[in-house]
Order: structure tokens, then C-alpha cells, then sequence
């Protein structure tokens, strides 16, 4: 198994986790899920950016890479 696999298996098993820890209604919990995955992309998308137009940027102790 590769890194990459792993870990959109660890960020669909903490969205899943997120949305049951919070008891949201079945009808509601594919669009958070998919909203959760959708901001850590750009979560991701903003680090690389930030790293590309500032070279001494470091990620922050917590933040995912």
C-alpha cells in the first residue's frame, strides 16, 4: 500500500469519525463528509502555495503536510 492510499484512508476514517461524533441527520452526512474532504484540500493547496511564494515557510507543529 502506498502513502497516498493510506492516507485518503485515514482522512475518509476521520471525516466519517467527525460526522458520527457529531450525530448529524443521515441525510446530511455525505455532503459534510465531502465538504470535510474538500477543505483539507484546500488546506493543502493553501501550504503549497505558501511554500512556493515563501521558501522559509514552515509547517506549523499540527499542521498536516
Amino acid at each position: 500500500m502506498n502513502s497516498r492510499s493510506e492516507y485518503f484512508k485515514f482522512l475518509i476514517t476521520d471525516c466519517v469519525q467527525a460526522v458520527d461524533d457529531l450525530d448529524i441527520d443521515e441525510e446530511h452526512r455525505g455532503a459534510i463528509i465531502a465538504a470535510l474532504i474538500q477543505s483539507d484540500s484546500y488546506n493543502g493547496l493553501r501550504k503549497a502555495m505558501l511554500q512556493a511564494m515563501h521558501p522559509s515557510f514552515v509547517v506549523q507543529r499540527g499542521d498536516k503536510s
